[in-house]
């Protein structure tokens, strides 16, 4: 259905409404005339049975009246801004029905709700087209349906592969990395835009099969694929030996759907390597969700403790810890200022109720809840619904948490990212070597 079709339905639904309240209110008058005429006709003795009826029945109907006066001042607000919505309703049909130029309904929506998002002044909320939602569930659900590469678009070229995920349909069909995607359902990518190329390897269905060809030393290979649920890791682990002292380094990149299980499976292999101590890495973290976040804390903390609080306008509401501890061991958090939202209600969490050590620097600063609403277009409109705050009842929205040991990251480590060339991870590593 079109949102002119959509536009129509609203105004007849208002003239419906007009109406039946017209209608009730005709047969309101009818009924107090004949009330007011009853009058005159003279009183009729009650026993005391019909007296007790009537009190009911007047009884029932005040509640009645009570609780239909309570609905209305509830709904006050819709009331009160009957006449803008009607305005809006009549500018875009005059709109559609008079503009010189032909325009489509659909997009005149879509601006109108991008327009209110964009309104609200605050940098988290937002509206997501229809276009950008694929890339956006991605992330929050930490998988897609696809063949599990990534590519590098090459302008006026064909995309190179850089990476090929384990246990995913490219890997085990023999796609490696550095292979040339060049064609698509024999379909030649050269040319077309890295949204193009994108939509046509990844819009299909889970199980469905689809014709790569790549080249390879130049020679053409061609690959059948089949389409199915490839995991984005979230969650990595490196390992190294310091003074006797086996270290876990724990890497968390994203708080999607998936991360909570990622990470026990991750931390499980840790133990299993015989880990003597952890650093938690969540520098770079922009968040995700902040469910993802509690489950992960919850590892760490004892029952009934406060994970982060809940502000709705004054009132105050504890997120606890529903679980007991499963991690004793000793841990060191790496923190920056792009540590953001559920990774510091992560941190947060950790430090406020375990003093757990800090390293790095401030982290970002984002202390506010977002409401994600997905609209029948498809789109996703997301707005700031509450605050929260840390287990302490500490402000971190503009203020971001501070680390145990402030050091900034190293010149050197930005041209070169390497273990050796990380200050942070190295002042980590020394605390866990002191026993701190």
């Amino acid at each position: 259905m079109s949102y002119k079709n959509k536009k129509h339905n609203v105004k007849e639904s208002i003239e419906e409404y007009t109406k039946v309240k017209n209608k009730t209110t005709s047969h309101t008058r009818k009924k107090n005339s004949k009330n007011n005429s009853s009058k005159e006709i003279s009183k009729t003795s009650f026993n005391t049975i019909e007296v007790i009826i009537i009190m009911v029945i007047t009884i029932l109907f005040g509640i009645l009246i009570g609780y239909f006066i309570c609905y209305i001042r509830n709904d006050s607000k819709q009331d009160f801004s009957k006449d803008e919505i009607n305005e809006f309703i009549e500018l875009y049909d005059d709109v559609l029905d008079e503009y010189y130029k032909d325009i489509d309904s659909e997009d005149l929506i879509e601006y109108a709700i991008k327009g209110m998002i964009d309104n609200l002044d605050d940098q988290y909320s937002e509206y997501i087209n229809k276009e950008d939602v694929d890339l956006y569930e991605e992330k929050l659900k930490g998988s897609f349906v696809g063949i599990g590469v990534e590519i590098m678009y090459v302008e006026n070229g064909s995309p190179i592969i850089t990476k090929v995920y384990d246990d995913s349909p490219a890997k085990e069909s023999g796609i490696i990395n550095g292979d040339i995607l060049y064609k698509v359902e024999n379909k030649e990518l050269l040319g077309l835009s890295m949204e193009e190329i994108s939509n046509l390897i990844k819009k299909g269905k889970n199980g469905e099969t689809i014709k790569i060809t790549i080249l390879r030393n130049n020679e053409e290979k061609e690959f059948e694929i089949e389409r199915k649920i490839v995991e984005l890791e979230s969650v990595s682990i490196d390992y190294i030996d310091s003074n006797n002292n086996k270290i876990g380094i724990i890497a968390i990149n994203n708080f999607a759907q998936n991360t909570y299980l990622q990470f026990k499976k991750i931390y499980k292999e840790a133990v299993d390597n015989n880990i003597d101590s952890l650093i938690i890495d969540v520098r770079n973290n922009s968040g995700g969700y902040l469910s993802s976040a509690k489950n992960i804390a919850e590892l760490f903390l004892d029952k009934g403790n406060t994970i982060y609080l809940k502000d709705n306008d004054g009132s105050i509401e504890r997120i606890i810890s529903t679980s007991d501890k499963e991690i004793q061991i000793n841990v060191i958090l790496l923190i920056n200022n792009g540590t953001a939202s559920a990774s510091e209600v992560f941190v947060a969490a950790l430090q406020d109720n375990l003093n757990i050590v800090t390293v790095g620097t401030n982290t970002y600063g984002k202390g506010t809840i977002q409401k994600l609403k997905k609209l029948s277009s498809e789109a996703y409109v997301k707005f700031t619904v509450q605050t929260w705050l840390t287990p302490n009842g500490n402000q971190v929205d503009g203020i971001g948490i501070t680390p145990t040991f402030y050091i900034e990251q190293s010149e050197l480590f930005y041209n070169n990212p390497t273990k050796e060339n990380d200050v942070q991870l190295a002042k980590a590593i020394e605390l866990l070597n002191k026993g701190d």
